[in-house]
């Protein structure tokens, strides 16, 4: 202040500074003394507007009284009037948050004030600023906490609202206009509406609805309340509930009926929820008649009748609009459209018409030519199709729709010189050739057709279904080569086409005789063989049969089987499986029978020719039968028929149906199959006649003359015989070179017979022999006994993979004696007779087997000298006959001396067998009450021949006059080929374990056995035993427990001498009962030792080696050269650790009559018993029945 009455008196210069001083000093003593401190402040009431002095004289109050929150408050005031905020804020600063400890009034102004003066200094910030953003953000929050405030007044409050508004906060703004709507000074109709207004703006729908409702029920101005209604409909449409906004407004129009504005939002509203039902009701409140409306008004009208429906109403209406703006093209469309919906389809064609002659482009809309079609205006359609095609193209459907309404015009001229003025003149798409190419088909122009497509296909290119359409225009016209060339000329056929491509190429290369092309076609048409139809597959199968394609003949074959069930088709598939070798599918198809295939004489007949060729004898004859049952006159199955029955060798079914089918006028199959069977039965005379009645027909037929040479032959006419096979030589002579296969090998063998094997060898091609060859020189060459040479034929043929009979093979291994080789193609080669399987059998020493072949052989009635040859040999193997044995062993302590008579017949199918036995034995150190006796008689019976044997023997013994029963059962079955498996029961049998436990004991258990032929030569055997030996007088058990062994052997020799070696390990363990001594009917010494008694527990490890000629001293192996065999064998026994010796051998010598002597010897270190060794002899008288 001193500064400024300084510049004041420099100023006014009317004193000088020292008075002036001297004067201020007075008067303020005079005012501290005079007046009191509530007058000074009182006077701060009274500055209107701030000056410099109200602005000094506060700050000094403030300065004298900075505990006075009042002064400071005024004095921020008058800084923020004046535009110093920043001074405002800083004398403001103390006063704000709760330590400054203010009185409620005077803190609610603080904030107040806070709250302007940030408002005015927000407003004098750049925009964007970051300082402009905080305060925003500050003066958020604090309008936040006085719009809750109670104390404020009505300014305050619209301050609020205007700054809430202006920081973007209309909810706050609308819930201050509440605030204010409630006081008395305020007009509270204009408040609610505000805050109705502002709550719309924020969102807050329902707060805005309230607060217009609130207007509604307000007592004031009728058109404040009609603005509120209207406010409050639009809420609701802005809410985006239509819905309740038209029925808001029909509640409304109960109170104000009429109103223009609300019935218009009622319109609205329902459309917005769509019900243009309802809206149209609405709008016809308002509207005023057709005739006085304007054009905007009509097509509003128009448009709200078609979306109500209306459609007779809209059509009034847009007839009235057509009226008043006869230019207006959109109505007429409308009136178009809208009398077609009414169900007047001419007038609506009228109508499009005018469109059509006003703008030139009616036809172009698809309603007017399509409307025209379904009216059957067809001329009128094509008119306006062709005045459309002279301006532009046209489209897809409008060329279809030109293209039907030409044609049922009877006018498709016109579209077709239009068309070609297009594709001539203007080029045209693609699209227009087409339907141009279409209608020139249609109408017959096949010239002019083919001369377009020509022009296509080098503009456009022509795919695979039109293609096909040209070629079969061209194959119509007799075109077949161009058809083809047309077929092949394209790109490769779309996947669609290719099944009617490929067999439109096939069927024209067919007709051109181009097979090899046809071929190919087929086989494109194999590839998409899952879409055949039958028409297809079977001319691919006609094919295929035609050019020997037996795989995909096949294929289709068997597809048209199961897609037509024609047996036709099954049997072509079987003939073609049954030279492809496919057994399999043979098997598969037929097993069991289709029942299409039931009644079809072709399948039997097939059937019948496969099973006979695959050695199913018996299925085959049920086949023929079947085939005869269903075509009793068809020669060629009787021909069939009678040959199988000549191969099944069953003379009693041929005799019957020779008699039955030898009527004159056979046909010449069943001549020779009548030939052939009376030749078989061995009536030659009669095969002779119908041999005779054939042989003019067959003169030439040079195979067919030598099985009728072989009648002659066996009618006893060797000279006529000898004579037509030196014709047949001659005529095969005279033809040259042009022999087939088999009439050069028939020569050649003719020859053989005729001339000797020289001059049949230099018949051979000199270049080598071919297939047909290597079968014949086989044969000769085993014949002669030449194995190399053989052996070079068959080495040969393999190296071109040509495959030789069975039986010659099998003839070479067994020259070769290689039985391993003679094993496998046992097992593997198909084809072998049983004669032949026999004579290996044989040669692998399976004498059994090799009997049982033979006989079977016997039985069908096949290679009757050789095969009983062959069973007389073998026969001795199991023959029937009588034997007397006598027989001594003995050890150290014990001799027994054995005496038996046995007697063996066949009964039946089986063998009866019947033995009597006596028994001593002598063992003073031993035994006591001298000699030890024993007799028994037993009988036996065997059955099951040689694949499945079994055995059951009963009988009795006694001891000391004391008899017990004797039974035994033997089992043997073969699980396998190569193997086979036995069971035995015994019941007080001979123990044959040491010669004081045979002459004390019976044995009783049970033992399996099991034998491998693991090849020709070599066998594994196993056998495991558990019982107990008994004594004899009390039958309790003596010794028990269990032996077995397992062995290797291995045939070195094969020939007359055999010769076998084996390696193996014998074990036993048994124990001693406690009552083994002390029993026995008192026989036994008492002073001898228990251990006597016991099988020792040992573990015995082997070889063995035999050699053998026959079977000394048995009945099998009858023959009549002597027969022998020596056993010698050496082991190593634990846990003794000893070395033990076998010795075992026999000599048996023919004598008078046949009959048999044999004398045997044996001698072995016992590792059984406690016996130190073993050695016997004996001799055998065999006599053979039936000798």
């Amino acid at each position: 202040m001193r500064a400024s009455f300084v510049r004041n008196r420099q100023r006014a210069r009317l004193f000088d500074l020292w008075t002036f001083l001297v004067l201020v000093l007075l008067l303020l003593t005079a005012l501290v003394l005079v007046f009191p401190h509530q007058l000074s402040l009182r006077a701060v009431d009274y500055i209107e507007r701030p000056t410099a002095v109200s602005l000094a004289y506060l700050q000094a109050l403030v300065r004298a009284y900075p505990e006075d929150d009042w002064l400071r408050l005024q004095l921020a005031r008058q800084y923020r009037e004046i535009g110093q905020f920043p001074q405002a804020n800083v004398v403001l600063q103390p006063l704000l948050g709760p330590e400054a400890g203010l009185v409620p009034d005077l803190a609610a102004q603080v904030r107040w004030l806070k709250a302007r003066l940030d408002h005015d200094r927000m407003l004098t910030l750049p925009v964007g600023s970051p300082r402009r953003a905080e305060l925003q953000r500050s003066l958020r929050r604090q309008l936040e906490t006085l719009a809750s405030s109670e104390r404020a007044d009505a300014q305050d409050l619209r301050w609020l609202a205007q700054t809430a508004l202006t920081l973007n906060r209309p909810r706050l703004a609308a819930q201050v206009y509440e605030r204010l709507a409630e006081m008395p000074e305020e007009n509270r109709a204009d408040r609610l509406m505000a805050a109705g207004r502002w709550y719309l703006a924020a969102n807050a729908f329902e707060l805005a609805v309230d607060a217009y409702r609130r207007v509604l029920s307000g007592d004031g101005a009728a058109d404040r309340r009609v603005e509120a209604g209207l406010a409050l409909v639009r809420t609701w449409l802005a809410a985006g509930r239509p819905e309740r906004a038209w029925q808001e407004a029909e509640s409304l129009l109960t109170r104000f009926p009429g109103n223009i504005s609300l019935l218009e939002l009622a319109q609205q509203a329902a459309l917005q929820a769509g019900d243009p039902r309802r809206a149209l009701a609405f709008a016809q409140q308002h509207w005023p008649s057709r005739a006085d409306m304007g054009v905007r008004a009509l097509r509003e009208r128009l448009d709200l009748e078609l979306a109500a429906g209306r459609t007779s109403w809209a059509t009034e209406t847009a007839g009235i609009l057509v009226q008043r703006r006869p230019d207006d093209g959109a109505a007429r469309r409308d009136l178009a459209r809208l009398l077609e919906w009414t169900g007047q389809p001419y007038r609506a064609l009228e109508v499009w018409l005018r469109v059509a002659e006003r703008e030139g482009s009616g036809a172009r809309e698809p309603p007017v030519w399509q409307l025209a079609l379904d009216l059957y205006a067809f001329e009128t359609a094509q008119r306006l199709l062709l005045d459309v095609l002279a301006s532009r193209l046209l489209e897809a459907d409008e060329l279809r729709a030109l293209s039907w309404a030409s044609a049922q015009a009877g006018e498709p001229e016109r579209a077709i010189e239009a068309l070609t003025r297009v594709v001539d003149g203007r080029g045209g798409d693609e699209a227009h050739w087409r339907y141009l190419l279409t209608l020139l088909r249609e109408t017959d122009q096949r010239a002019a057709w083919l001369a377009r497509i020509e022009r296509f296909d080098r503009r456009f290119g022509v795919d695979t279904a039109l293609r096909l359409v040209w070629a079969r225009q061209l194959m119509a016209e007799q075109s077949w080569e161009k058809a083809l060339a047309v077929l092949e000329a394209g790109r490769p056929p779309d996947p669609g086409q290719a099944l009617a491509y490929w067999q439109a190429v096939a069927g024209a290369a067919l007709t051109l005789q181009r097979l090899e092309r046809a071929a190919e076609a087929y086989e494109a048409l194999a590839g998409e063989g899952e879409r055949l139809d039958v028409p297809a597959s079977q001319q691919l199968l006609a094919l295929a049969l035609f050019l020997g394609r037996d795989e995909q003949a096949l294929s289709v074959a068997d597809r048209l089987w199961r897609d037509t069930g024609d047996p036709y088709y099954l049997v072509v598939a079987l003939r073609r499986a049954d030279e492809l070798g496919r057994q399999r599918y043979i098997e598969r198809v037929t097993v069991p029978t289709p029942v299409p295939a039931e009644r079809y004489p072709d399948y039997w007949r097939f059937l019948a020719e496969y099973r006979q060729r695959s050695g199913a004898s018996a299925t085959a004859g049920k086949a023929y039968r079947r085939a005869l049952a269903l075509a009793p006159g068809d020669a060629s199955l009787r021909a069939g028929y009678l040959w199988h029955l000549i191969d099944t060798r069953q003379r009693d079914t041929l005799a019957e149906r020779l008699r039955e089918w030898s009527r004159p006028g056979a046909v010449p199959a069943v001549q020779a199959a009548l030939a052939a069977g009376y030749q078989f039965l061995g009536r030659y005379r009669e095969a002779l006649v119908w041999y005779r009645r054939e042989a003019p027909q067959r003169r030439r037929e040079w195979l067919w003359l030598l099985g009728y040479a072989d009648a002659l032959d066996e009618a006893g006419l060797e000279p006529a015989a000898f004579r037509l096979r030196r014709y047949v030589l001659h005529g095969l002579w005279r033809s040259g070179r042009d022999l087939a296969p088999a009439q050069a090998v028939a020569r050649a063998d003719l020859v053989r017979e005729l001339s000797g094997p020289p001059a049949a060898y230099a018949l051979v091609p000199s270049g080598g022999p071919d297939g047909a060859w290597y079968p014949l020189l086989a044969g000769w060459y085993l014949d002669s006994d030449l194995t190399m040479a053989a052996r070079r034929i068959m080495l040969e043929a393999h190296a071109r993979r040509l495959e030789l009979p069975a039986w010659q093979r099998l003839g070479l291994a067994l020259a070769d004696n290689d039985l391993r080789r003679v094993e496998r193609l046992l097992a593997k080669a198909r084809g072998l007779s049983r004669l032949d399987r026999s004579v290996a059998e044989q040669r692998l020493g399976r004498d059994g087997k090799a009997l049982a072949l033979a006989q079977d052989a016997i039985d069908g009635g096949r290679e009757d000298g050789t095969a009983r040859a062959l069973a007389t040999s073998l026969s001795s193997a199991v023959a029937p006959g009588a034997q007397g044995i006598m027989h001594y062993a003995w050890n150290a302590d014990i001799g027994v001396a054995r005496a038996e008579a046995l007697l063996r017949r066949p009964v039946g199918e089986g063998l009866f067998e019947v033995s009597a036995r006596t028994r001593e034995s002598r063992a003073p150190d031993l035994l006591s009450g001298g000699p030890l006796g024993s007799n028994a008689l037993t009988f036996g019976w065997e059955g099951g021949g040689y694949r499945q044997p079994w055995s059951v023997s009963l009988g009795v013994e006694g001891r000391d006059g004391r008899a017990r029963p004797v039974a035994g059962v033997a089992l043997t079955r073969s699980p396998a080929r190569d193997m086979t498996a036995g069971l035995t029961l015994s019941w007080n049998a001979e123990p044959q374990a040491s010669l004081l436990l045979d002459s004390l004991t019976g044995y009783r258990g049970a033992g399996a056995s099991a034998r491998w032929d693991l090849t020709g030569r070599s066998t594994v055997s196993a056998r495991i035993r558990y019982g107990e030996y008994v004594d004899w007088w009390t039958g309790e058990a003596a010794v028990s427990g269990a032996d077995g062994n397992l062995g290797l052997s291995e045939m070195i020799s094969t020939g007359p001498v055999r010769w076998r070696l084996g390696l193996g390990v014998d074990w036993q363990a048994y124990r001693r009962e406690d009552q083994a001594t002390g029993a026995f009917g008192g026989r036994l010494n008492t002073g001898v030792e228990g251990d006597r008694l016991a099988l020792e527990t040992v573990q015995v490890y082997r070889i063995a080696s035999r050699w053998q000629h026959g079977q000394a001293g048995e009945l099998a192996g009858r023959g009549s050269a002597p027969r022998w065999h020596l056993d010698v064998g050496a082991g190593w026994q634990s846990p003794q650790d000893e070395l033990v010796l076998g010795l075992d051998a026999a000599l048996g010598w023919p004598v008078v009559g046949g009959d048999e002597l044999a004398l045997r010897v044996s001698y072995s270190d016992n590792a059984t018993a406690a016996e130190a060794f073993q050695a016997g002899a004996g001799v055998t008288y065999t006599y053979w029945f039936g000798r």
